[in-house]
């Protein structure tokens, strides 16, 4: 059985993106760059005043009068320059004539007809510089890094007007249980089938597109027939999830017409609770994943190896959530140790410290907590190794 870094190792160097599309900017967000994009030119690409007030040339000697030759709003272009002891009135964004020596707000100045007289001077000169925020050549988005609303700002301020991005993966999946229905009240016997909502939901948490196979009975030839539709649906699609019939009983089939099919066992057992009973393979060309029924198992393991896995195909440059370390802020006890168990965790920061502790029902996990094998309590005010998700 293999341990989760192992398990998340064996699952990274087997995954390969779907290839690149043009996306406009409007449906750009969120999708991963497939190309270090730079400025075509520098943003601002004019110099301009950087809020109300007075544009003031050169000054004459030790005098701080000006003449005042013009007023200028943002869009406006006719004044080009100033000459020694000239001052212009001028507006936030406006284009500063050549000669601008600064910018003085309006309340540190006093006028005389046309005449204008300023007292001392600030510091800030009110001036945004051309190239100041971002110099001709200068990247805005790296590849592999997700695009967020600050680089649509700047790809758009640029003038370009679409991007190259991954295509998003699809991840088609189905779940596995004669007990389960679609039924909204399923009778007695028959339990709601709830893990085909949260992978779905899951799978475009992490920007990929979701492809429901549907129910599949535990018998062979269910298991056979929604196989193969995975495969045959296999067009752009890098992964295949499937869950439930993992276990050792007469009923738990999955694994066992998997490898009838051909599917290459990656792994097949995991040292973790939930997930003990997780298998990851080749089926054709899809990475399968088979993972165990309970839902809690699904949302836990879920976000530890298929999430990375579909933000690696993705082309994001750090899809593989990094451990870190938590102080538990509650003990957290362990029934049946042995295992490394996982638990959701929600974080928290007191006096500087990020803390954690095991989620309660109906709590969204923001984290996921890893206690080591053969541990029956952790204390609270203990270091603890998490995931977050």
């Amino acid at each position: 059985m293999l341990g989760l870094s192992a398990a998340q190792a064996a699952v990274r160097g087997r995954i390969t993106n779907c290839g690149t599309e043009n996306a406009v900017l409007s449906e750009a967000l969120g999708r991963v760059s497939a190309a270090s994009v730079r400025c075509r030119r520098s943003i601002p690409h004019f110099s301009a005043a950087a809020m109300d007030g007075f544009a003031l040339g050169p000054v004459k000697g030790k005098n701080r009068s000006y003449i005042i030759k013009a007023e200028t709003a943002a869009g406006d272009t006719t004044c080009r320059s100033l000459r020694a002891g000239e001052a212009v009135r001028i507006m936030t964004g406006a284009l500063l004539p050549s000669g601008t020596k600064r910018v003085v707000p309006f309340e540190l100045t006093r006028e005389d007809g046309s005449e204008l007289i300023t007292g001392p001077l600030p510091r800030n000169k009110f001036i945004q510089h051309r190239g100041g925020e971002l110099g001709r050549g200068r990247i805005i988005i790296r590849k592999g890094e997700r695009v967020n609303i600050s680089h649509l700002i700047y790809l758009s301020a640029d003038g370009q007007e679409d991007i190259q991005v991954y295509k998003p993966p699809r991840a088609a999946f189905f779940c596995t249980g004669s007990e389960l229905s679609t039924e909204s009240t399923p009778p007695a016997g028959k339990r709601r089938n709830s893990n085909n909502l949260l992978l779905a939901a899951l799978i475009r948490r992490e920007g990929a597109v979701p492809l429901d196979l549907g129910l599949a009975a535990d018998t062979p030839e269910a298991l056979r027939a929604v196989l193969r539709r995975g495969i045959e649906a296999d067009d752009e699609q890098t992964i295949l999830i499937s869950t439930g019939g993992m276990g050792p009983g007469k009923y738990d089939l999955t694994a066992a017409i998997f490898k009838e099919m051909g599917g290459e066992v990656i792994f097949a057992h995991l040292n973790l609770r939930p997930g003990k009973g997780t298998l990851c393979g080749r089926l054709g060309n899809l990475l399968y994943f088979a993972l165990p029924g309970p839902p809690t198992a699904v949302s836990t393991i879920f976000p530890l190896l298929i999430g990375p896995a579909l933000l690696q195909a993705q082309g994001l440059k750090k899809a593989w959530p990094p451990r870190i370390t938590a102080v538990l802020s509650a003990d957290i006890k362990i029934r049946k140790p042995g295992f490394t168990h996982l638990k959701g965790g929600v974080l928290s920061y007191k006096g500087g410290r990020l803390m954690v502790r095991e989620a309660r029902p109906l709590e969204e996990a923001g984290a996921v907590i890893i206690i080591p094998a053969h541990r029956r309590l952790l204390r609270a005010g203990q270091l603890a190794g998490i995931f977050s998700v």
